[in-house]
């Protein structure tokens, strides 16, 4: 669990996760553990030969039932959906419903799952559950619950207050906002001076052929060959990076998803001389993508299909892309070799969305 590559914004589990000490998870990091480490961490752990899954052994149901329970999770917390996710919600929470008895034993119906049997007419009603959560009101009640009142309850309310005027006092003060401030890695006490360095031949290359798909006029002399690398660019609002964990990206191009790890970001002058940026990544290929003809690997392919997730390989071959293909950072875990029946550069990625379906269906790229 630990090698899984959280997005900046997706929060961290703790590392002595399942023990007492470690306390209660919040709501943000149970989506985290159920969106982005399940889905990882369960295929690698019990997946050895992905072309001979027994479909009626417990651990191939085990994990079907809980690839529905993860549909179900990102239908709740997408932040637009159709009517169809609705409609998919319903047949994966009763998938859900009806395998878990069969896989424990005294399995109660819980008031939750009730509960959750009414989450599509609220969506109905309401539109995105995250948009009326009180995320703010839980987070005020369990200020409230650690607040030692030393078992003195008619006092309770005088401590509250004490406390409460305590931390309004220093919220104001110029100080704490500092501190709250987002770091940048791009500002350093001293501004950072760039040096400009001349790209090689195949770099170069990929460079004129990017900015000559939009610029059709460009000329094979319009471009100097020199460019400053940098250590991150703000991509429309997503700040990617040639190191982990802002690297894996998810991005557009010739009209269709695809995935990539950075390998640098630089900084340039175009024939307009104007000041641009663009990235290098090398093309992450789908080896598993769902496929409806019996083949031998199509239990694994349904259970990626499910979970969201994109299984392949780090391709050795660059690709120049315009920070406007980026769509979103990805969380990943580079697979050892063999696993998966991948020699080596294997890849488990997930997408960083609030989509309530992922479609990862399609051919190979190659």
């Amino acid at each position: 669990m630990k090698h899984v590559v959280l997005p900046p914004g997706v929060p961290h589990l703790p590392h002595n996760l399942g023990e007492p000490k470690h306390g209660k998870l919040s709501a943000s990091q149970w989506h985290a553990l159920f969106v982005f480490i399940i889905p990882i961490v369960l295929l690698d752990m019990y997946l050895d030969n992905v072309g001979k899954i027994d479909l009626k052994s417990n651990l191939y149901k085990f994990l079907v039932n809980t690839a529905h329970l993860v549909q179900c999770t990102n239908v709740v917390f997408a932040r637009k959906f159709k009517p169809g996710d609705l409609k998919r919600f319903e047949m994966h929470h009763k998938k859900y419903s009806d395998t878990v008895g069969e896989l424990f034993d005294n399995i109660k119906v819980q008031p939750n799952h009730h509960y959750s049997l009414h989450i599509p007419q609220q969506m109905t009603a309401w539109g995105p559950l995250a948009g009326v959560s009180d995320f703010a009101g839980e987070r005020l009640i369990g200020f409230l619950q650690k607040i030692k009142t030393n078992n003195k309850i008619d006092e309770m309310h005088k401590s509250m207050m004490t406390r409460g005027c305590r931390l309004q006092r220093m919220m104001e003060k110029s100080e704490f906002h500092q501190l709250t401030q987002p770091l940048d890695d791009e500002q350093d006490l001293k501004p950072r001076q760039l040096k400009s360095i001349r790209l090689t031949e195949s770099r170069y290359q990929l460079l004129f052929n990017l900015v000559a798909r939009n610029n059709h006029d460009v000329g094979s002399r319009a471009l100097s060959g020199l460019a400053k690398p940098v250590r991150s660019i703000n991509c429309n609002g997503v700040v990617v990076g040639s190191m982990s964990p802002r690297n894996c990206v998810v991005f557009e191009s010739g009209g269709k998803t695809r995935y990539g790890l950075v390998q640098q970001c630089y900084q340039y002058d175009n024939h307009l001389s104007k000041r641009k940026e663009f990235m290098l990544v090398s093309r992450i290929t789908n080896l598993y993508p769902k496929r409806t003809e019996p083949i031998p690997t199509r239990p694994f392919r349904y259970l990626l299909f499910l979970f969201g997730v994109v299984v392949g390989k780090v391709e050795s071959s660059e690709e120049a892309i315009d920070p406007s293909q980026v769509i979103s950072l990805a969380a990943y875990h580079l697979l050892d070799k063999n696993t998966f029946s991948i020699s080596e550069n294997g890849i488990a990625l997930i997408p960083r969305g609030y989509d309530a379906f992922l479609n990862i269906s399609g051919q190979s790229e190659q």
